[in-house]
């Protein structure tokens, strides 16, 4: 009765996948996590017209490794709890599709190919918060793992906003003398991706006290930073990882890592340099809080314009300030004035 129960199932799989794969294509429903009161919850949304009949796959981004059981419902949506894993890849399929869409807008305007075709690899580790990592080589690649179903949109609109820097491609290659040169050059980079995802999302960082992100401290961009005296280490971030009690009964193997790197004297170099996503906001506070002013659209165009109009030799916090300066001479006079003594308050020498 087993084998006939199965062979019955499989039967009607293969009919009901056949049916979908066959049809034109149509209109989807499906179901995406949005912030209430800082938790995750459930909305309906109609999800961007699929290219070739192939589940979660438009033209700017697809969904590569499904779960076989990925079936719309009788009401054609793809509709799953928010703690089905399932969910994850509905959720982040359509939120990467929208910010995709909307950084097309800007490239067109600086005369950049649009960005699409972007391959998206999405996978579970519940040992750790989520990480993710972008690519531009041959095809544009995002790749990321998350905890629980519901993926942080900040990190998402983190990665999206690397693949377009790297789009735009108009800074010299890193050189990477040293440690110092390393962190600012990797700053500029992180600090491009934080500040495009915030003033995307209209959000300064990842929201805290989320089931991702629970006590421990998250980069933020709306932070004051100060070049010698007021920094953010690498160190200082671990630590505070290790220090915040919920974070680590959660992620209990992760936190051993990071404890091990913290008592690592060949680490410790390295660890007491700037760390690039959180000491970034030297840069992007002021951006930040000058989007409150002149509006979200207008600080992301000038900073797009500033990454592909450059034309400094060096990459770091001075060269990239100095810039976004010139180029909000376009926004106005005292705007760019503001914006200078901002960043020569934080130790920046233009």
């Amino acid at each position: 009765m087993t084998t006939n129960r199965s062979l019955l199932l499989s039967i009607l799989a293969a009919i009901f996948g056949t049916i979908f794969n066959t049809a034109p294509a149509q209109a989807l429903d499906g179901q995406i996590a949005v912030l209430h009161n800082r938790r995750p919850v459930a909305v309906r949304v109609t999800l961007p017209e699929f290219v070739d009949n192939q589940l979660l796959s438009s033209p700017l981004v697809t969904m590569l490794n499904l779960p076989n059981d990925m079936v719309p419902d009788s009401t054609g949506c793809l509709c799953f709890d928010l703690n089905d894993d399932r969910f994850a890849f509905v959720h982040t399929f359509f939120h990467t599709h929208q910010i995709i869409a909307s950084y097309n807008v800007f490239l067109v305007e600086l005369g950049k190919p649009a960005l699409n075709g972007v391959q998206f690899t999405l996978g579970k580790d519940d040992s750790m918060p989520t990480t993710g990592s972008a690519s531009l080589r041959d095809v544009p690649r995002i790749g990321m793992t998350s905890p629980t179903p519901a993926v942080e949109v900040f990190t998402i609109a983190h990665e999206v906003a690397h693949l377009v820097d790297y789009r735009i491609g108009n800074r010299p290659t890193p050189t990477f003398v040293d440690l110092k040169s390393e962190s600012e050059e990797a700053g500029v980079t992180e600090g491009t991706a934080n500040i495009l995802a915030a003033l995307h999302l209209g959000m300064s960082g990842i929201p805290a006290f989320t089931a991702d992100s629970l006590d421990s401290p998250q980069p933020n961009v709306d932070t004051f930073i100060r070049f010698p005296d007021l920094l953010i280490t690498r160190r200082d971030v671990m630590q505070g990882m290790v220090d915040a009690p919920l974070f680590s009964i959660r992620y209990p193997t992760f936190i051993n890592i990071i404890r091990d790197n913290l008592a690592n004297p060949d680490l410790d170099l390295y660890l007491n340099e700037p760390d690039e996503y959180s000491s970034s906001a030297v840069i992007n506070q002021p951006i930040w809080q000058a989007a409150t002013q002149f509006g979200f659209a207008t600080m992301k165009r000038l900073y797009l314009r500033t990454l592909a109009n450059w034309h400094e030799d060096q990459v770091n916090y001075n060269t990239l300030a100095k810039q976004l300066v010139d180029e909000a001479k376009a926004i106005s006079e005292d705007f760019s004035r503001i914006l200078e003594l901002q960043f020569r308050q934080r130790g920046l020498s233009l």
